[in-house]
């Protein structure tokens, strides 16, 4: 099943989205270094990189996340379940 997956041909509609990703993403690239002072933020000087480089601020950062992605995760099986079971009902 995860060969066939993998080996099918991609439709029409993929391609059409994947190409006005592509085109939005080249905009917004060229958007972007057009606009800036071609510096991107090195050697200046900013009054919050001490807040972002303090380990305590990293430290806060890691357990939400992770709690995050596991409610993330529990909602993704709980409804994966929820469809397998509708379909199988459905089917039969």
């Amino acid at each position: 099943m995860v060969v066939y997956i993998i080996e099918m041909k991609a439709k029409l509609n993929f391609w059409k989205l994947y190409i006005i990703t592509a085109i939005v993403l080249v905009i917004t690239f060229v958007m972007y270094f057009s606009t800036t002072d071609k510096t991107y933020g090195v050697n200046k000087t900013v009054g919050w990189a001490w807040d972002i480089t303090n380990i305590q601020f990293w430290l806060s950062l890691i357990p939400p996340t992770i709690i995050a992605l596991i409610i993330i995760g529990l909602i993704t099986i709980i409804v994966r379940f929820i469809l397998l079971v509708f379909i199988r009902r459905r089917r039969s």
